[in-house]
């Protein structure tokens, strides 16, 4: 399976969690450039009220709240983020 494939897979567990938590349907993954996974979220569009945002908001929330505390963090320019909504 290539690493596209197994993080679109893990966008559907995730985006199943998160409509299994009374959230949209949705999921999102960050690979590196190795193809990775770096991070990844679901949705809490319907359960975060009123802060809560898409998966790949929060994903990308996340990455740069790391990335104020670790400038090891990669470039989002050498990475890809893959998504998956309803």
């Amino acid at each position: 399976m290539t690493d596209l494939k197994k993080a679109f897979k893990r966008t559907i567990e995730l985006a199943e969690g998160s409509k299994e938590r009374g959230d949209y349907f949705a999921g999102a993954v960050l690979l590196g450039p190795d193809g990775n996974i770096l991070m990844e979220r679901g949705n809490d569009v319907a359960t975060n009220e009123p802060h809560g945002v898409q998966a790949e908001v929060n994903l990308l929330q996340d990455y740069y709240n790391r990335k104020e505390v670790s400038d090891s963090l990669l470039p989002l320019a050498d990475c890809t983020i893959v998504t998956l909504s309803e």
